[in-house]
């Protein structure tokens, strides 16, 4: 039989969330660190699949972004209105928290 855990030892829920809360700060500044990134499938496709979403234009334009035109959409709206609508250093900052 193995003993219990002192109460002690174990992190509590309050410790958690802010140990969890520290780790998306810490990632969110990370990213606004590291600086904006300007690659190629953001520029292809992550923001032009969110912008046809929204302009309906996911009809009209054939294959822009090659065969990633054809990915849902719904996944890259929020990115694109989130890049669009604040600051580069907002948006990489909640980037890096989301993804952190």
């Amino acid at each position: 039989m193995s003993q219990a855990e002192p109460a002690s030892h174990r992190l509590t829920s309050r410790t958690s969330l802010a140990v969890l809360g520290a780790g998306v700060i810490a990632l969110g500044a990370a990213a606004v660190a590291l600086g904006q990134d300007t690659n190629w499938d953001l520029r292809n496709y992550h923001l032009y699949n969110g912008y046809a979403a929204l302009t309906g234009r996911l009809d009209r334009d054939i294959a822009p972004a090659q065969i990633q035109t054809y990915l849902n959409p719904t996944l890259y709206v929020p990115t694109y209105l989130l890049l669009t609508h604040v600051p580069p250093r907002v948006a990489a900052f909640v980037l890096g928290a989301i993804q952190g």
